[in-house]
């Protein structure tokens, strides 16, 4: 659950007043001081040139963003922040990455993946019926599965329809860098590991332990990592069954 804006994080956000409600946009990158590029659904990039984004501006919204949500964030190390964005406006978020000071050119790098609440089946992924009824079935059978594709292909989008066919009484426990899941089951427990913290902090390691002791019917992580592949293959290894994930894989160009 996100908490509300606070009155420093709000005046913040103030640059990002009508972008964020652009349905029509589908991200927004900043590349070097005093500007927004903005992609379109359509594939194209728009320029948006704003001089409230200094270098200054940038340092107090990852430090805010880092503080108010508990992340670790230190600009004299690697400088990055996995994070999410509130839209007070909507009452959601969006997915907030960036990278901060002299490890990358300009200063900045950010990039705010737009969340859109749609109404989407299984049909708008191009599954026909009998693969449909297919996936049904081993859902409530408690299967386990993966969801691969290319970066922007909708593998969260699909998650999130697969697990409403998880029968409501199962108890599901999800594990995310970025909280994109969202689940109708009284019986859900939700955990953040952050993505950039040093080892001091909570692992994926540490935390599927914890897990596997409180006895989940399913298991949900966010996408396969370097960081999560090798607990989870050793989860998978105890033969722990109901575990889902999505999985990045490169979309190759077709052999001529």
């Amino acid at each position: 659950m996100i908490a509300p804006i606070s009155p420093l994080l709000g005046s913040l956000l103030r640059p990002w007043e009508g972008f964020l409600d652009d349905l029509t946009l589908v991200e927004i990158m900043a590349v070097k001081p005093g500007e927004f590029v903005l992609e379109t659904h359509k594939g194209e990039f728009l320029h948006h040139l704003d001089t409230r984004l200094t270098l200054s501006y940038w340092e107090g919204l990852i430090h805010t963003l880092a503080n108010e949500q508990g992340l670790e964030f230190k600009p004299e190390g690697q400088g990055l922040l996995a994070a999410i964005l509130p839209d007070a406006r909507r009452g959601g978020w969006h997915r907030f990455e960036a990278m901060w000071g002299d490890r990358v050119q300009n200063g900045i790098s950010v990039s705010v993946r737009l969340r859109r609440v749609q109404s989407r089946t299984m049909e708008d992924f191009g599954l026909e019926q009998s693969s449909i009824l297919s996936l049904k079935k081993a859902l409530k059978k408690g299967s386990s599965m993966l969801i691969s594709g290319g970066t922007s292909s909708g593998k969260t989008s699909l998650l999130n329809i697969l697990v409403k066919e998880i029968p409501l009484d199962k108890r599901i426990i999800t594990i995310e860098d970025t909280p994109e899941l969202d689940l109708p089951h009284p019986h859900w427990v939700s955990y953040r590991v952050p993505r950039y913290a040093s080892s001091r902090h909570l692992s994926y390691q540490s935390l599927i332990d914890h897990v596997v002791r409180m006895r989940p019917d399913i298991l949900i992580t966010g996408e396969i990592s370097v960081d999560n592949c090798f607990p989870i293959l050793r989860l998978l290894n105890t033969g722990h069954k109901g575990f889902m994930s999505t999985l990045f894989m490169p979309i190759l160009p077709k052999q001529r």
